[in-house]
């Protein structure tokens, strides 16, 4: 490439956004908010079947909806409505990479916004004798495996002091029912084939919306709000969440069910082929230049074609091959046609002689980061690991236990929220399930890890049983005691050094200056708890109960949790209060609290190996 006379005829090139000060809020660049506050519902081109396919769908005059356009990938979605005769219909295509999971069974459909969900706010005939006001849950039943769409008519308090949304309206529930089933309504999903996200369609009939049961004519609108909920991979708690359409961002979005004046407005299209989805897209382009701007200016074009979306790295040497810029480094860049500017300037911004240069031009596919497993975090790791984003420790504790049996590794934590209570992890440390539940300690048995939880933020003690290999809670026979036991005893009288044991069926917690409480693995019938003098802490290995006790012994116990014989006796301990034996009986590790050590044994007592340097608690941290 030669660049005649290049210093002299260099010119500068800079792109600029202009914008009008009357800009409403969903147009507004500098927002990276989506913001929207109406939309267009255009006619239905022809017949729509209702089966979460978009083919049959006039696409052109769809809302984009993220809290951030670098999420766009993750977590937004696209609102489309159309209308005809009949009724109104609604696509929603969510990106989303564990599409579909929500752990909410069709009874319990008012917990369903913790996970994969869409919430609709709809007023017809606003404040009119024949308004009606519906909020309308439409979700993917993952332990079912079934699609719902459930309806709430009117306000959400039956007596006044009522909030915005007015007061409930039970004739309406009378007259209309829960669902849209008997009116003709319809739902259905279907998963993208990249699975990174999946289509939501249903049908609303106006003999179901509207209290006249008439349809709407162009140009008429009625009111519409939106909220989208993405779940965990296993669909059991929320994680990312938005509202859009509103009447103006000042509108409160924790609270947007009760905002009815904040909702925004859906208006009737006589005609379709709009140009608002392409317009949503150059939007969220613009805005996406606020945070990430991979463009190139100059006057010397670089043209260049790629068989693929690539990442491309350009770098320029004169010509001894010196390297006199680096243009940019792993820019994305698209299939076809790509044309990229150099400014003429070195990589100390003064302009190059006139001359010969090189372009040299790398490209690859995208380079990835994998996430395995963050260490004691504050619950934001920066990506999901391959069995969803699961992480180690609590935000607001610290750990409290670790179980084992061959290659199974329990580990627990307290103080947790949202965070991670319990885990299982792999010999590598990668981490299999995870629960927030916060523990104190645990215990495995063939089928199921049984955990021993104070919970601060419900102010109770549990038991609670875990399935081995997928972590799903398992419920107690007894259904009184499920999902989990309640313990009979306050938080604050059971210290950290509480533990459990599993043995002949039967679960042994132990809470010092309480004592020992027995309950059936299998219904939760809880019998105790009895005072066996001296004993600190309880343990299993192989179905055999063993206890730690006051003068540093360690003995076995009986069905009832009294000694039977004695172990080893440990010399030189200060203040013991928890112990765990080694798969083979060889060895036993005793923790002491006074001097904030391990200490470990073989099976004479004698002190094989030390952990730890001693110090002293500062203000009960350790």
């Amino acid at each position: 490439m030669h660049l005649p006379c290049l210093a002299r005829s260099l010119t500068a090139f800079a792109a600029s956004l202009s914008f009008s000060c009357g800009l409403h809020a969903q147009d507004d660049v500098q927002n990276p908010t989506s913001n929207s506050r109406e939309v267009q519902v255009v006619p239905a081109p022809g017949a729509v079947i209702i089966d979460g396919d978009d083919k049959d769908w006039d696409l052109s005059a769809g809302i984009w909806s993220y809290n951030d356009p670098t999420l766009v990938k993750k977590y937004s979605m696209w609102t489309h409505l159309m209308w005809d005769a009949k009724g109104v219909y609604l696509l929603s295509r969510y990106s989303d990479p564990s599409p579909m999971k929500n752990a909410t069974r069709g009874k319990d459909f008012s917990l369903s916004w913790k996970a994969d969900a869409f919430q609709g706010r709809l007023i017809f005939d606003d404040k009119t004798p024949d308004e009606h006001q519906m909020h309308v849950n439409l979700f993917y039943s993952s332990v079912e495996n079934a699609p719902y769409m459930i309806v709430k008519h009117g306000g959400f308090k039956a007596k006044p002091p009522y909030d915005g949304t007015g007061p409930d309206r039970p004739d309406q529930l009378e007259k209309f029912g829960v669902t849209m089933d008997a009116a003709g309504g319809k739902i259905a999903f279907k998963t993208w084939d990249d699975g990174q996200g999946y289509n939501m369609e249903a049908f609303w009939p106006w003999s179901y919306l509207r209290t006249s049961g008439k349809p709407l004519a162009p140009g008429d609108s009625f009111v519409f709000g939106l909220e989208g909920m993405w779940g965990s991979r296993d669909g059991t708690k929320m994680i990312h969440r938005l509202v859009d359409n509103m009447k103006d961002d000042k509108v409160n979005r924790i609270f947007f069910f009760r905002a009815r004046e904040g909702w925004g407005k859906a208006i009737l299209s006589a005609k379709g082929n709009l140009d608002v989805t392409a317009s949503q897209k150059a939007l969220q382009a613009a805005r996406l230049k606020l945070f990430v701007d991979y463009d190139t200016q100059g006057p010397v074009a670089i043209p260049y074609t790629l068989t693929a979306d690539r990442d491309v790295t350009i770098a320029i040497d004169n010509a001894q091959g010196v390297r006199v810029r680096n243009l940019f480094g792993q820019y994305p860049r698209s299939a076809g046609s790509n044309t990229d500017y150099w400014d003429g300037l070195d990589d100390k911004g003064a302009p190059v002689p006139a001359g010969d240069y090189t372009v040299r031009i790398l490209d690859h596919a995208p380079i990835t980061v994998r996430f395995h497993n963050s260490l004691y975090n504050a619950a934001t790791p920066p990506w999901a690991n391959e069995n969803g984003a699961k992480y180690w420790g609590s935000n607001h504790g610290h750990p409290t236990t670790a179980a084992t049996r061959g290659d199974v590794t329990i580990i627990g934590f307290t103080g947790t929220e949202g965070t991670t209570g319990v885990l299982r992890t792999n010999p590598e440390g990668i981490i299999q399930w995870s629960d927030a539940s916060e523990i104190l300690d645990a215990t495995i048995g063939e089928k199921y890890v049984y955990t021993f939880s104070r919970e601060s933020y419900s102010n109770q003690v549990l038991l609670r049983r875990f399935d081995l290999e997928t972590g799903k809670l398992v419920l107690f026979e007894n259904a009184e005691r499920s999902p989990e036991i309640k313990m009979d005893i306050g938080i604050k009288e059971t210290p950290n050094a509480s533990t459990i044991a599993l043995s002949a069926g039967k679960l042994y917690v132990f809470v010092p200056a309480k004592g020992l409480y027995i309950v059936d693995a299998a219904n939760g019938q809880t019998t105790g708890p009895a005072d066996i003098p001296g004993l600190l802490a309880i343990n299993d290995r192989d179905e055999k109960l063993t206890g730690l006790f006051s003068d540093g012994s360690i003995g076995r116990l009986d069905a009832a949790g009294k000694p039977t014989s004695r172990i080893l006796k440990a010399a030189g301990l200060k203040q013991p209060v928890r112990f765990a034996e080694s798969h083979d009986g060889k060895r036993f590790a005793i923790s002491d609290q006074a001097t904030n050590q391990v200490f470990v044994y073989d099976a004479a007592g004698k002190l094989i190996q030390t952990i730890g340097q001693p110090y002293a608690a500062i203000d009960g941290k350790r």
